[in-house]
C-alpha cells in the first residue's frame, strides 16, 4: 500500500511511505487458511468474485468459502486502515482517497469499517499508473522539503 499525504492539493514527500501488505498478501493468506483446513486453494478469480458479491460466484462458491474469504477480508481491511492510521494519516478529519485495484475490490468493508470518514474512490484501475507518473514528470517541483 502506498500512502501520500496531499497538503493544498500538493504532495507532501514528508508524509509518503509504502506499506507492506496489500491485496496479494490478503490473498495468500486466505488461501493458507484454505490448506490448513484440508481444502484447496481458493483460485484467485473466485476470491474476486466474492469481494465483489458477483452472484454467478456467490452461486456456485460454497458457503464455507464465502464465510472464509468475508472473515478475512473485514480484518484484512481493518487492520490495513488501522496501519495507514500509525503511519501519520488522518482518516477520521480529512477526505481519504483510494486508488487502484484493491480497493476497488475493499470498497465495501472499507466503508464498513467506520474507520474513514471522507472516503473518496477511484474506480479507474490505471490511476496509479497515472499517478506515478505525474509525480514522474514533476519531480523537480515536488522536491522532499529538508528541516532546518
Amino acid at each position: 500500500m502506498d500512502l501520500l499525504q496531499l497538503t493544498d492539493f500538493k504532495p507532501d514527500m514528508k508524509v509518503c511511505t509504502s506499506l507492506y501488505g496489500g491485496v496479494n498478501t490478503l490473498f495468500e493468506r486466505i488461501n493458507e487458511v484454505s490448506r490448513s483446513k484440508g481444502k484447496q486453494n481458493i483460485p484467485d478469480a473466485i476470491i474476486e468474485g466474492i469481494l465483489l458479491r458477483e452472484q454467478a460466484t456467490l452461486h456456485d462458491a460454497s458457503a464455507e468459502r464465502v464465510e472464509l474469504v468475508q472473515a478475512h477480508v473485514n480484518k484484512f481491511a481493518r487492520d490495513s486502515l488501522l496501519k495507514v492510521s500509525q503511519a501519520g494519516l488522518d482518516l477520521t478529519e480529512h477526505r481519504t482517497v483510494f486508488v487502484g485495484g484493491g480497493s476497488i475490490l475493499l470498497r465495501e468493508y472499507i466503508e464498513k469499517t467506520g474507520l474513514v470518514a471522507k472516503p473518496i474512490f477511484v474506480d479507474n484501475v490505471r490511476a496509479n499508473v497515472e499517478g506515478y507518473q505525474l509525480l514522474y514528470e514533476n519531480r523537480k517541483t515536488v522536491r522532499p522539503q529538508r528541516d532546518s
